[in-house]
């Protein structure tokens, strides 16, 4: 199962650098400007998930925020 799992995931990484490639023109198309596709898929394979988590932990953080700020305003509410 982890083996499909990186198969998978090796798909979808060279179909990105594709993509980064496909940008430039097929005749211009260098070693270097491969090493840059594959640097800058590679960086954002990477920074992706970790990116996804602070943004779900600044969600979860406002909401706790405007919780704690309307909880003196709805007990002088209630009393």
């Amino acid at each position: 199962m982890f083996g499909v799992i990186l198969k998978v995931l090796k798909f979808f990484f060279l179909d990105q650098v594709v993509e980064e490639l496909q940008k430039k023109d097929a005749g211009e198309i260098t070693s270097s400007d491969i090493e840059h596709a594959v640097r800058r898929v590679g960086t954002e394979v990477m920074i992706s998930p970790i990116t996804d988590n602070l943004f779900l932990i600044h969600a979860l953080n406002i909401a706790l925020g405007l919780l704690l700020f309307g909880l003196p305003f709805s007990l002088f509410w209630v009393l």
